[in-house]
């Protein structure tokens, strides 16, 4: 799986979601009042949806709450810069009130990476 498909960000509702592995999520565990994380039937990370703007997502600390092996500590790394790169995205919005991304990307509502 490419981390960098699978990691969005919707500057409309200022929510971002990355996708670690393709297995069914489970259940949805809340880590924080802003970080909220998908895991599948072994408890194994599946996604991991940033529900607010935050400044940096704590992959270490997240790594040892939930006992994460370091490729997993890895992956999220990789997709936490991802998404942090995307929440910090200058937006404009043109006349037909789509987002154009000064970086050239012009998808309305969810943006992928």
């Amino acid at each position: 799986m490419n981390i960098e498909d699978s990691t969005y960000f919707d500057s409309t509702f200022g929510v971002g979601y990355v996708q670690i592995s393709e297995q069914p999520v489970a259940r949805t565990v809340e880590y924080s009042d802003a970080v909220v994380v998908d895991l599948d039937a072994n408890d194994r990370v599946v996604g991991i949806e940033v529900l607010r703007w935050v400044a940096e997502l704590p992959v270490l600390a997240m790594g040892d709450h939930f006992k994460w092996g370091t490729s997993t500590v890895n992956k999220v790394a990789v997709a936490a810069s991802r998404l942090r790169s995307l929440m910090n995205a200058t937006s404009t919005v043109s006349s037909d009130g789509v987002v154009d991304q000064t970086n050239g990307w012009s998808t309305p509502g969810l943006l992928p990476a």
